[in-house]
């Protein structure tokens, strides 16, 4: 059994206290911690692009339904031929989805120095490339090295339809690429 630190708020509008739970069952690894979570998504196959229109990214979209609400959390790895080339990470709905978001990304520029990361509010979400529901890093330290992306964000949806990821390179013509072992972690809250 694993104790997990618990921030309790009660609704209220002062404060809150911190409590420790447990989770059931075997915790023995990084695995098992993900299984417990919800539903995790790990990408199957690298994917790069060379052109600055938003694409989907493959494998990391999911169904949700109204009314419902979702702790998402993407931890991704991206890299890039030069380094003056980003990645450019976002989030949109179809299917007749509709929700409000609320939350961050960050991705890091530099995989050696410190005070590197750019962090961005997620603040809108409906159709591609929409204000406030992307990332765009600006280059990376050494070219052909993985680099970290992420987005940590509450989802609520008013109409169910897809939850879709996005990708493209920030600069046309030269390559960035989303790298395979990535991770999306949903739970319905």
């Amino acid at each position: 059994m694993a104790k997990v630190k618990v921030n309790n708020n009660n609704g209220g509008g002062g404060g809150g206290s911190t409590t420790w739970g447990s989770i059931t069952g075997d915790i023995n690894t990084q695995a098992d911690l993900i299984a417990k979570f919800g539903t995790t998504i790990k990408k199957s196959s690298n994917q790069p692009s060379t052109v600055v229109a938003l694409a989907d990214l493959t494998d990391f979209s999911f169904n949700v339904e109204n009314g419902k609400s979702y702790y998402i959390y993407m931890l991704g790895m991206y890299q890039t031929a030069a380094t003056t080339t980003g990645i450019k990470i976002g989030v949109y709905l179809s299917g007749g989805g509709a929700g409000t978001i609320g939350g961050a990304f960050s991705g890091t520029i530099s995989a050696v120095a410190a005070a590197t990361e750019l962090k961005i509010p997620c603040r809108a979400i409906g159709v591609s490339n929409l204000a406030g529901s992307n990332i765009t890093t600006t280059g990376v330290s050494a070219i052909n090295t993985p680099h970290t992306i992420g987005l940590e964000a509450y989802f609520h949806c008013t109409s169910s339809g897809v939850f879709k990821f996005e990708m493209a390179s920030e600069v046309a013509g030269s390559s960035a690429q989303f790298n395979s072992g990535s991770i999306l972690m949903i739970q319905e809250i």
